[in-house]
């Protein structure tokens, strides 16, 4: 058995590069406009895969930090297990669709405002499936949860002008998760705990190298090319140089029948007798409706379908992110890995309403922060002076680098809560929510990172003329 475990582990890490290399090619094809007559050759493959056709340099070096980093981390992935594979596919999508994307700036002029949503379509979609992939309820939790955090350093692209510090705040959450595996699998036997810390510490080179990299090539934000075309030209004459999509099937051909058979041909036939139509027909009383005669079939009609008991989704409005007076208001974000609001003052408040898969950093001290109805976003801010407050919101994460006072958790689920050494003698106030986890600072930054979870259950009881309210404790 052992002998077959250890095939199965070489035959996984084997998968893992083939899929690798195969998604790469197809990088290849695209940025060479291949696909529609012709081929491309090993050599140009090679070159391309390297860097080298005119893509630039910091397109070179991206390539080199995925073929030197990506592709171990993908190994490891292999040998943790099916979900940690699933998961470093997702990673390696991201990782394709940001080089897509540095290609386009090495050969395009700084898009508008407007335009850089469309252009991170790609890797914010392949951003999300890495963190979807998180499920609470596996065995390697913390391992997928440590890639579900890091994943967001790839939204440095849109951090101006410092997006290494980005990288290095991402990297921090996913150690607190990685750290746990590293404590957790370090000391044991076997080639499983082995493989867990081989996951981790994979996973960590990538972050690190990645910082590295942002900090040679695009130390001020995305290298654009001052003198290249704009990018909407470059995509239009991507467009036209694309092989015409095939032609659509042919039609399928029409049922034929033969006389006048039964089915629809003999209703229609009789249908188109004329007015004797109607002689075949009787007369049929009310009472007789209760049974048909016997020896009668009676069809039924097909169930209209039930209605479902989820509300449809809302209509999707734009999302926008823009100063009303003093507040700051982030709405309908989906998917948008990096957020930054830097020019902030102290007498604004930040307003973050109905975004999904986004990450928000608030850079400077503010008044108040709102996270309102938002599905799994993350919110890092530095200080608020009034507090923080949480409303309708499930799988949020809020991060508190800095001081705040108040905490309000309301009608929650799934929220998470890092606090600072010097946040941690905030009021938490938490009502009808669920799931409440925090997170402290050690006592020095040395010390590990210690989680508590918030009670859910209580148990009144009468005593002396009033109600008194304790929390409930489980014992095994």
């Amino acid at each position: 058995s052992g002998r077959l475990e250890a095939m199965d582990a070489s035959f996984s890490q084997l998968l893992a590069r083939l899929e690798t290399v195969t998604a790469r090619l197809e990088s290849v094809e695209a940025s060479t406009g291949g696909g529609g007559g012709g081929s491309v050759g090993l050599a140009g493959a090679r070159a391309s895969a390297g860097g080298a056709g005119g893509d630039g340099p910091s397109v070179a070096a991206f390539d080199a930090l995925v073929q030197a980093y990506m592709l171990p981390f993908r190994a490891a992935a292999a040998k943790v297990g099916p979900d940690a594979q699933k998961q470093a596919a997702h990673v390696a999508a991201a990782f394709d669709a940001q080089r897509r994307f540095l290609v386009l700036a090495a050969a395009c002029s700084k898009p508008s405002a407007e335009e850089m949503p469309m252009l991170l379509q790609e890797t914010s979609k392949a951003i999300g499936e890495t963190q979807a992939a998180v499920d609470r309820r596996a065995a390697d939790f913390n391992c997928l949860n440590a890639v579900g955090e890091g994943i967001a350093a790839l939204g440095w692209v849109v951090v101006d002008p410092t997006p290494v510090p980005h990288i290095e705040e991402m990297k921090n959450a996913s150690d607190f998760y990685g750290t746990k595996v590293l404590m957790q699998y370090k000391n044991e036997p076997g080639d499983a705990a082995a493989a867990r810390v081989e996951f981790v510490n994979a996973w960590k080179a990538v972050l690190a190298n990645l910082a590295a990299y942002v900090k040679d090539n695009h130390r001020t934000g995305v290298s654009w090319n001052a003198r290249g075309v704009p990018v909407a030209q470059h995509s239009a004459k991507k467009s036209t140089s694309a092989p015409p999509p095939p032609p659509p099937p042919p039609p399928a051909a029409a049922p034929t029948t033969t006389g006048t058979g039964g089915g629809m041909a003999s209703v229609f036939s009789q249908l188109n007798s004329g007015t004797g139509v109607t002689s075949g027909l009787r007369h049929v009383k009310k009472g007789d409706l209760a049974a048909p005669p016997a020896g009668v079939a009676v069809a039924k009609a097909p169930a209209a379908p039930a209605r479902s008991s989820a509300s449809a989704p809302a209509a999707s409005k734009p999302p926008r992110t823009v100063l009303e007076g003093k507040k700051w208001a982030v709405e309908y974000h989906v998917n948008e890995p990096a957020i930054v609001l830097e020019q902030v003052r102290l007498q604004e408040t930040v307003y973050v309403y109905k975004c999904e898969g986004t990450a928000v950093e608030v850079s400077a001290k503010v008044n108040q922060i709102t996270l309102d109805s938002c599905k799994k976003t993350s919110l890092v801010f530095v200080s608020a002076m009034s507090g923080i407050e949480l409303v309708n919101c499930q799988g949020c994460k809020v991060h508190v680098k800095g001081s705040v006072a108040t905490i309000t958790v309301d009608k929650c689920d799934g929220t998470q809560l890092i606090l600072s050494r010097e946040a941690m003698g905030a009021n938490i106030i938490s009502a009808k929510s669920s799931e409440l986890n925090i997170i402290v600072s050690g006592a020095t930054d040395e010390d590990e990172y210690k989680e508590h979870a918030i009670a859910e259950q209580f148990v009144s009881k009468y005593v002396n003329g009033k109600f008194v309210t304790t929390v409930v404790e489980h014992t095994a």
